[in-house]
């Protein structure tokens, strides 16, 4: 099976069977055998921690807040330069 086989087998994949994939080969590319590979829910509660975080900066008033259609409209502009 060529490259380019594979590579159209893994984009008719299930959403979170790619990503699992996606994940899977980036973590054969680790040359650091001693490095911890993070499982799924420690992905999720590391995820989750850093989302409450930034909730409580934000309510501290540390974080700058912007209205989505603001951001949103700097995102296209930005993407069409």
């Amino acid at each position: 099976m060529s490259r380019d086989e594979i590579f159209r087998a893994a984009l008719a994949l299930e959403q979170d069977a790619r990503a699992e994939l996606a994940h899977r080969l980036l973590e054969s590319l680790d040359d650091d055998a001693d490095q911890e590979v993070l499982d799924q829910k420690e992905w999720d509660r590391l995820w989750a921690k850093e989302a409450e975080d930034r909730i409580a900066a934000c309510d501290r008033g540390e974080l700058a807040e912007f209205p989505g259609e603001e951001v949103l409209a700097s995102l296209k502009f930005r993407d069409k330069a």
